[in-house]
Formats: structure tokens, C-alpha cells, sequence
């Protein structure tokens, strides 16, 4: 009988995802971790508690400018990793990008002088290093991975009970949003299929490249980041290759501008980035043939999808 490797059981609406942005050089396939790290991949974040999957990402316009994404199973396994020297040695392995940063933040290059025990004062500028998510729906979002188009919305506000209706005004417009020239994703289709494209959250904390890309935040001024994260990894037809396509093409680009004009206001700047995503795993190898307990997040999952059903099979999901 195989041996069974334990899981986590995660609710789903205490999930964070962590983004870490870092240099990688152009035919470096993965960060350079210590030899003694059990995986080659994930390197210090192997068998972290909390820690539940993990991507690399790379930017497709400016390749040389990497990210590190974890799921977090609740924002406390982030919180005691970020206190730990796991830590400091994951940041060791991800020198942060771009030489010409203003931020206060701390580079991979200068801890590497820190001492792995040293797990005080240095946390300030750790936590700066991670920028933190909430997924915006409580409910299993979709799978991020492959050609990834970001976008990033700025409301000059933060008011925890105004937030949910800003996302709602700003999904209404861009839940039936396809760039012009993409229209074959709803043409094939009887109903809008961008909502099942993407997947949305809102920035818990900031780290340098907000205030690169939105400016720094003035004494007590506040602000709500909420990203769409829209995939093209070829459901109902939306492609790497359409997206290479709608990137180059000036009417598509004005009719993302004019989507977020429609959202205006609330939202008052806006950022867009090509990310392609994939998936790094987190157990060894020898781990491959352990029989997996089923987790209560697939358990959710499966009670999801049998609530809905009808709907789904309805519009072709399942």
C-alpha cells in the first residue's frame, strides 16, 4: 500500500498569494539557491509550513525581470516564514531588480551579510520585499499559469467597507471586456466568457514597484490596488498567440484604455504587464508516488461545482 503525504487543509477565503520581483538573468532558469537545499526549484521554501504552491514568472517585455509567487495557506504561514531565516535565505536568492530603485528596500545582495540567525532586525525590510494578496472572491479562483496579462488598478481611497463595491464596479466592466480584435473568445461562445479567464485580488501590503509604477504614498495618504490577472492559455480560445497579437496591435491597446476610462472614477492610474507563469513544485521527487490525501480544498472544489452545476453545464464548464 503506498504511503499517503499528508496535506494541508486550507480555507479557501484565508489564502494569500505573496509576489517577490528579483532579477534573473536570460538563460538562468530558476533563482541560484544553496546546495543544500533539499529542491533545486524551490529552493529554502521546501517543506515550509503554509507554504502550498509556488510559480516563477518572468516578464515578457522585459525578460530579465523575474517574480516569485506563493500561495499561502493563511497570512500567518506568510507572517512566521517572513520572521524565520528560511527567509533571509530565500531573499538571498532573488537580487532585487533594477539598480536604479529609490525604494527603501533591502536587495538580495545586502543580506547576504546578514547573519541566517539574525531573524529581527531585518523583518521591516523583509516584509517590504512582498507584495501580498487577498483573492477577491472567496470561492475556488481560477489557475493562473502560462501568458498572463496583469493589470493593475489604483483607487486614492482605502476604506475596507467601500472596497468590495469598488471591485464590483470595476469587474462589471471588465467581466465582459475582450481587447478589440480578440472578439473570437465570445463569438464561438452563447454567453461572455472573460469572467472565466480571469482571476482578481486586491494588494493587502505595497512593496517598491507600487510606488515605482503609482508613486510614493504622501504622510497618511491611502490607496487600493485591485489586479485583474487574465490568462491566454488557450480556453475558449484565448491563446498565447492572440495575445502575442492584440500586444502589438494599437487599436487593441486603445481599447483596453478606453475600458479602464469606463472605470474612471473610481480608479485614477492603471498599469499593464505580459507575465509568463509556470508552476514550480514543492515536494521531491522520490515524493512523486505517495498516494495524496484529499484535501479539504478539493473537497470545496467538488461542493462548488455541484452547487452549481446547472449553471455550469449550462455554459459549458463541466
Amino acid at each position: 500500500m503506498a504511503r499517503t503525504k499528508q496535506t494541508a487543509r486550507p480555507s479557501i477565503g484565508e489564502q494569500r498569494i505573496s509576489w517577490t520581483r528579483f532579477r534573473l538573468p536570460l538563460g538562468q532558469d530558476s533563482p541560484k539557491w544553496p546546495a543544500s537545499c533539499a529542491n533545486a526549484q524551490v529552493g529554502p521554501l521546501y517543506d515550509v509550513a503554509g507554504c502550498q504552491k509556488a510559480w516563477l514568472g518572468r516578464m515578457v517585455d522585459d525578460p530579465e525581470q523575474a517574480a516569485f509567487i506563493i500561495l499561502w495557506q493563511q497570512l500567518d504561514a506568510l507572517k512566521k516564514f517572513q520572521e524565520s531565516p528560511a527567509c533571509v535565505e530565500f531573499l538571498q536568492g532573488l537580487p532585487e531588480y533594477g539598480s536604479d530603485t529609490q525604494a527603501s528596500v533591502v536587495s538580495g545582495s545586502s543580506l547576504r551579510g546578514l547573519s541566517l540567525d539574525d531573524a529581527s532586525s531585518s523583518l521591516p525590510l523583509r516584509q517590504s520585499r512582498f507584495l501580498i494578496f487577498q483573492d477577491a472572491e472567496a470561492t475556488p479562483t481560477l489557475d493562473v499559469e502560462g501568458r498572463v496579462t496583469l493589470t493593475a488598478l489604483m483607487i486614492p481611497r482605502q476604506e475596507d467597507s467601500m472596497r468590495r463595491t469598488w471591485y464590483q464596479a470595476v469587474k462589471k466592466v471588465f467581466g465582459s471586456f475582450v481587447p478589440r480584435g480578440c472578439e473570437i473568445i465570445t463569438r464561438r461562445y452563447p454567453t461572455p466568457r472573460p469572467r472565466y479567464l480571469a482571476a482578481w485580488s486586491w494588494a493587502l501590503t505595497e512593496d517598491a514597484w507600487v510606488d515605482r509604477k503609482f508613486g510614493e504614498k504622501e504622510g497618511d495618504s491611502a490607496r487600493t490596488i485591485i489586479c485583474e490577472f487574465r490568462t491566454w492559455n488557450g480556453n475558449y480560445d484565448a491563446t498565447p498567440e492572440l495575445e502575442e497579437l492584440s500586444a502589438k496591435d494599437l487599436l487593441a491597446r486603445e481599447s483596453w484604455a478606453q475600458a479602464v476610462a469606463r472605470v474612471m472614477p473610481p480608479v485614477t492610474a492603471w498599469v499593464q504587464e505580459r507575465w509568463d507563469l509556470k508552476v514550480y513544485k514543492l515536494y521531491s521527487p522520490e515524493d512523486e508516488d505517495l498516494e495524496p490525501e484529499e484535501p479539504e480544498y478539493e473537497r470545496q472544489i467538488a461542493e462548488y461545482c455541484a452547487y452549481h452545476r446547472p449553471r455550469l453545464e449550462a455554459e459549458g464548464l463541466l
